[in-house]
C-alpha cells in the first residue's frame, strides 16, 4: 500500500491579500513537505462523525510547531465520555476511564499502524487545580490526552477560541451543546474536589471547580503531538499567520498567484484592530456576504466595537450620525493602513426604511464604512441564527449588553419606528425597531465594508501590513449536521415583532407516535399568574389567570379552527410543591429543586386538583426532565410581549417565565423559572413570560 502525503494551496503573500491559507492532508508514513502554522487545520487519521459506522477525516488545529514535532488538538468534539465510571470516586488523570479509552480503543479505530507511529509519546505534566489546589496527580506518557488549564490557556487566546462544537456522534452519545451548538468539553485537570474535572463551557469559559468526573455530557477533544518527518525549505516555527511579522516583501505582479474564488458565507481575515484589549492589535475577521466579479462585500464576524449611535439624544438619520463619522474616520484609520484602504470601494448606501410603519430615511450616502440596512440584513442573512452575532472582549469591557448564549445586539443603519429609534438585530437575530433609541449604550457595531479583489492598479507596489487570508473555515468542509433535540416545529401564529401575526415557532421536548410535546421557543407574552388574588389564600394552576388565558384568549387568537383540532387534550398531574422555600445564593445549580431547602416548606392544601387542558405551562419536574443545565432554561422574549415591560433584563437577554407548579415559598406566591435558568418564587400578580406548551398531533 502506497501512503501518500497531500499539500494543497499557496503560501501566504502581502502583496495580494486575498491568497488562500494552506490546507494540509497527512496520511501513513510519509515525510510531510509542506508549512505548518499555529491556527492551522490537519487531516489526519478517521473516525466515525455522524451517527454511523462509517469513519470520516479526522481534523486537527495546529497549536504549536516546534521543528518536525507538531502539537494537535481535535477541532470537534469527536465522542462524549465519562472522565471516570464512578460517582464520588478521587480520581486523577493517571487512572481515568478516558485516558485509558484515548491510549486504547479510539487509537486503534481512529489511526492506521502507520498513523500510530507518527504519533509521539509525550509527557504529560498533571499540575493540581490553580485556584483549590487539588492533586494533579502523577505525570504521565502518553500518545493522546486531553488538555490541562494551563494548555487551554496558553493556546487559545480567547474563550471565543476555545468554543468548540460536537460532532453528531458525540450529540448521539450525549454531549450537550447550547443553542449555538457549542458543548462542553473535558479538560484532564482536577476540580475543586477531587472527584471533580475541570471543563470548558460552551462560550469557551474555564470552569476551574468542575463537575462530577462520572458525568455522562461532557465532549472529549483529544490532543497529540505528531512526527512531520524532515521538512523540506526553511520554517519560522514562532509566527502565527497573523503575526504582524509575517508580512514578507512585495512581489512583482507577474508572480502574483491567482486570487481565490470567494462565496457566500466564507471568512476572510483583513486589517487589524484591538479587539480584545484595547491595545493590541489583532487580525479582523469578515464574513463574506456577497461576491460579484472583481468586488466582494464583506461583515465583520463580530461586534467589534461599541458606540452609541448618536450620542445628543435627537432625531437623527444615518446621514448624520456620530456612527456613521466614527466608522468613516477613527475605526477606519485605525483598523486599515494606507494601503489596505486602497483595497475599500467606496459605497452608495441608501437609508432605507426597516418597515412600512419606520420613520421616513434620510439622504444616501457614499461611505468607505456602513452598517447594514433592515433590508440587507434580511437579505445577506436569510435567518435568524445566521444573525446572531457574538460581542468581542473590548465590546462587552465598554458596555456591550449580551443575551444568555453570549450573542449581542448590534445596530442597524434603518430608521425604528420613530425618528429617536434605530433598528438593531437582538441576540436571537430578530430584527428590532423599538428597543434602541440613538443614544442606547446597549448594541455592538459590525462594520461593513466593499472591496475589490484585485491588486489597486494606482498602488501596485504597495506592501500591505496586515495579510488577509480565509479562515479556517472556508478551507475545511463545514461542521457535521447534527442530530440535535433542539429541533424547532412551526404551529400556530402569534404577534411577535408587531401587531402582525407571525408564525409561532415550538421547541419539540418529546415525541409519542405521531404525537409531539411542545414548548414555545419564546416567551410570547406577558401575563399575571393570578393578577386579583381577592381572599384565595393559594395561588392554584385551576384558577390562574394564565391557564383561563391559554385556554382562552390565546387558543382562540393563536390557531385556526383545524389547528385547534390537532391539540391534544392532557391531563395534567399538578404536582405539590416539595422544593420549599429558595436558597438565594444557589442560582448555578444544575437543579431547580436544589435552589429550594427543606425549611419551613408551605403546608399545601389538602386537594390540589388535577385538570385537563389544552394549552399549559410546565411543571417544575417537566422543566427538570426535558431541560438539565440553566443555560438550557432560559428564555427569551418576542418583541411584542417586550412593549409590556420596562423592566426588561437587558443583562443576559432572558426573562424569567411561570411554571404551573404551586405554591411557592408562601401559598399565595407561585414558581417560575428564573432568567438565570433556575428556580424562584414570586408573587401570582407580577408580569413574566408565558411558554405555551401542548400535545399536537403530527
Amino acid at each position: 500500500m502506497t501512503n501518500t502525503v497531500s499539500h494543497s494551496g499557496t503560501a501566504l503573500n502581502s502583496a495580494n491579500p486575498f491568497i488562500s491559507k494552506s490546507v494540509h492532508s497527512i496520511s501513513g508514513s510519509s515525510k510531510f513537505a509542506g508549512k505548518l502554522n499555529k491556527g492551522d487545520l490537519i487531516s489526519f487519521g478517521s473516525y466515525p462523525q455522524n451517527n454511523g459506522d462509517v469513519k470520516e477525516p479526522l481534523e486537527w488545529k495546529v497549536l504549536e510547531v516546534n521543528g518536525n514535532e507538531v502539537f494537535l488538538v481535535s477541532r470537534y468534539g469527536i465522542d462524549c465520555r465519562q472522565y471516570y465510571h464512578e460517582q464520588w470516586a478521587k480520581i486523577t488523570w493517571e487512572d481515568s476511564d478516558l485516558r485509558k479509552w484515548l491510549n486504547d480503543d479510539f487509537l486503534k479505530v481512529a489511526f492506521s499502524e502507520e498513523e500510530q507511529e507518527r504519533i509521539l509519546l509525550s509527557e504529560v505534566v498533571n499540575d493540581n487545580n490553580p485556584e483549590e489546589d487539588t492533586k494533579g496527580g502523577n505525570d504521565t506518557r502518553d500518545r493522546l490526552f486531553i488538555l490541562s488549564v494551563s494548555e487551554a490557556e496558553k493556546y487559545f487566546e480567547s474563550e471565543r477560541e476555545r468554543s468548540c462544537r460536537p460532532t453528531a456522534l458525540a450529540r448521539y452519545h450525549g454531549a450537550w451543546a447550547n443553542i449555538g451548538r457549542t458543548c462542553w468539553w473535558w479538560l484532564r485537570s482536577p476540580g475543586g474536589h477531587q472527584d471533580y474535572v475541570v471543563n470548558v463551557g460552551p462560550e469557551g469559559e474555564l470552569y476551574l471547580n468542575g463537575y462530577h468526573a462520572n458525568s455522562d455530557f461532557y465532549a472529549v477533544r483529544p490532543a497529540m503531538r505528531l512526527n512531520l518527518g524532515e521538512i523540506t525549505g526553511t520554517q519560522d516555527n514562532d509566527k502565527a499567520p497573523e503575526d504582524p511579522g509575517t508580512a514578507g516583501s512585495t512581489v512583482s505582479q507577474e508572480e502574483q498567484p491567482a486570487v481565490p474564488e470567494l462565496k457566500k458565507g466564507d471568512r476572510v481575515k483583513f486589517g487589524r484592530y484591538p479587539y480584545y484589549d484595547g491595545k493590541t492589535m489583532k487580525p479582523v475577521e469578515w464574513l463574506v456576504l456577497e461576491a460579484d466579479g472583481d468586488e466582494a462585500i464583506f461583515l465583520s464576524c463580530y461586534g467589534l466595537d461599541f458606540r452609541q449611535y448618536y450620542l445628543n439624544g435627537k432625531d437623527v438619520s444615518w446621514e448624520s450620525c456620530d456612527l456613521r463619522r466614527w466608522l468613516n474616520e477613527d475605526f477606519l484609520k485605525t483598523a486599515f493602513s494606507e494601503a489596505e484602504q486602497e483595497w475599500i470601494v467606496p459605497s452608495d448606501v441608501r437609508d432605507d426604511p426597516a418597515s412600512d410603519n419606520s420613520a421616513p430615511s434620510g439622504n444616501s450616502t457614499r461611505d468607505q464604512v456602513f452598517c447594514l440596512s433592515a433590508s440587507e440584513a434580511a437579505q445577506y442573512l436569510g435567518s435568524a441564527m445566521e444573525r446572531q452575532c457574538l460581542p468581542t472582549d473590548l465590546s462587552k469591557q465598554k458596555g456591550a449588553s449580551f443575551g444568555a448564549f453570549g450573542h449581542t445586539w448590534w445596530w442597524l443603519r434603518s430608521p425604528g419606528e420613530n425618528p429617536a429609534h434605530v433598528a438593531n438585530i437582538d441576540p436571537d437575530g430578530r430584527f428590532s425597531l423599538m428597543s434602541a433609541n440613538v443614544t442606547s449604550d446597549f448594541c455592538a457595531v459590525r462594520p461593513a465594508l466593499r472591496i475589490r479583489l484585485s491588486q489597486n492598479t494606482s498602488a501596485p507596489e504597495s506592501k500591505l501590513a496586515g495579510v488577509i487570508t480565509e479562515d479556517q473555515a472556508v478551507s475545511v468542509k463545514a461542521a457535521p449536521e447534527f442530530n440535535s433535540k433542539l429541533e424547532y416545529y412551526t404551529f400556530g401564529s402569534y404577534p411577535q415583532n408587531g401587531d402582525a401575526r407571525e408564525p409561532l415557532e415550538w421547541l419539540v421536548l418529546k415525541t409519542e407516535g405521531d404525537r409531539a410535546l411542545l414548548l414555545s421557543r419564546y416567551g410570547i407574552d406577558l401575563r399575571c399568574y393570578r393578577e386579583d388574588r381577592g381572599n384565595a389564600l393559594w395561588s392554584l394552576w385551576k384558577n390562574s389567570d394564565v391557564r383561563e388565558w391559554l385556554n382562552g384568549d390565546f387558543l382562540k387568537a393563536a390557531f385556526s379552527e383545524e389547528e385547534q383540532q390537532r391539540i391534544m387534550l392532557t391531563k395534567l398531574v399538578n404536582d405539590r410543591n416539595e422544593c420549599g422555600i429558595p436558597k438565594p445564593n444557589n442560582v448555578l445549580t444544575g437543579k431547580l429543586a436544589d435552589c429550594f431547602s427543606d425549611r419551613s416548606r408551605a403546608q399545601e392544601p389538602a386537594g390540589i386538583k388535577n385538570t385537563q387542558d389544552r394549552i399549559f405551562c410546565l411543571s417544575i419536574a417537566d422543566t427538570e426532565r426535558y431541560f438539565k443545565t440553566p443555560p438550557e432554561r432560559q428564555c427569551r422574549i418576542t418583541e411584542h410581549a417586550r412593549k409590556q415591560v420596562r423592566n426588561y433584563n437587558f443583562g443576559n437577554g432572558s426573562e424569567g417565565w411561570w411554571l404551573r407548579c404551586s405554591p411557592g415559598k408562601f401559598g399565595m406566591n407561585t414558581l417560575f423559572v428564573s432568567c438565570f435558568g433556575v428556580a424562584g418564587n414570586c408573587s401570582g400578580n407580577k408580569m413574566l413570560a408565558v411558554r405555551p406548551a401542548l400535545w399536537v398531533q403530527l
